[in-house]
């Protein structure tokens, strides 16, 4: 899948910068067309937005959107328009921004294309060099594959990390080797694996211990009535990454 199109979503928050830095670097990386979005009423503070995402972007090919209404609601019918869509992770937010606050923690099981979810204390790196692949032989993983598959071709270094281990697991990654290999991704696994109920704090931890600048997993949701709330690994990683994470549902 190419990445022609990247959405960014960018508020009052200081970490925009640093997330509008992660979009801009990816729109150069796969030669994509980037559409930012502003939501909020135009003030005197959206001027100085627009004059940092006409620095950044001065060369690369892009739109500036400042529109009103439900973030929710507008994200996820311009996400249905795009191959990627990059945002900030939930949080405290400024008072003007507080419908987006935890839009992180609901947009990927809404959309149909992946989320990168940009960390508040990003430094502006886009993820890429090496990746960790947070796997379990289920749809939202498998989803998550393909749709990082332009990643993961890109990146230097790809480790996959099983989840949810059971009997299949080892044959498992095994196939997972192969199809990425054909796919043109070489992996290394690591050594370890973690039950469902370990997952959220072992891939943090493993992430950490072997230096990626990226994750990428299946966004896992449960039901609850008629909505959608978060899975416990997907709810740990959301809350406490450090590094960008590249989901899918």
């Amino acid at each position: 899948m190419a990445i022609a199109t990247i959405l960014l979503h960018l508020g009052h928050d200081a970490p925009r910068r640093a997330r509008l830095q992660v979009a801009v670097d990816l729109a150069r990386r796969f030669d994509s067309f980037l559409e930012v979005l502003h939501l909020g009423v135009p003030d005197e503070r959206t001027a100085v937005i627009e004059d940092d995402v006409r620095r950044v972007c001065s060369d690369c090919s892009y739109s500036w959107t400042v529109a009103e209404g439900d973030p929710m609601e507008m994200l996820t019918r311009q996400a249905g328009f795009a191959d990627l869509a990059v945002l900030g992770q939930s949080g405290p937010v400024p008072f003007e921004d507080a419908a987006s606050a935890y839009l992180a923690d609901r947009l990927p099981l809404h959309v149909a294309c992946p989320v990168l979810i940009v960390p508040r204390e990003a430094e502006g790196a886009a993820p890429g060099q090496h990746l960790l692949l947070a796997w379990k032989n289920c749809r939202e993983a498998g989803r998550a594959v393909r749709d990082s598959l332009p990643f993961l071709q890109a990146a230097d270094r790809v480790t996959v990390l099983s989840v949810g281990v059971d009997s299949s697991d080892e044959s498992d990654l095994t196939h997972l080797s192969v199809y990425l290999a054909r796919h043109g991704v070489e992996t290394e696994c690591h050594p370890e694996s973690w039950s469902d109920a370990e997952a959220g704090e072992a891939i943090l931890a493993v992430a950490r211990e072997v230096e990626c600048d990226g994750i990428v997993m299946g966004a896992y949701g449960h039901s609850r009535l008629r909505d959608k709330v978060l899975g416990s690994a997907t709810h740990t990683v959301l809350r406490q990454m450090h590094v960008p994470v590249l989901m899918s549902h």
